[in-house]
């Protein structure tokens, strides 16, 4: 989940996540209000927390660049 959203950064497109305006980041991380992301189905299948996506995100890029 969190691979796909680092890639525009990795691709040295954008300096944040929330930057790249076709991405779901924003709307996994509560930062926009969308309708087509499904995050009850993310939380059902995999067990994630979304209400930690946002943190969890950054911290996963500092990690691996």
């Amino acid at each position: 989940m969190h691979y796909i959203h680092q890639n525009p950064i990795r691709a040295g497109l954008v300096n944040r996540l929330e930057d790249w305006e076709y991405s779901s980041f924003k709307d996994y991380a509560g930062l926009r209000n969308g309708t087509l992301c499904n995050k009850e189905m993310l939380m059902t299948i995999t067990g994630y927390n979304v209400s930690t996506f946002y943190t969890d995100s950054y911290a996963l890029i500092k990690q691996h660049l």
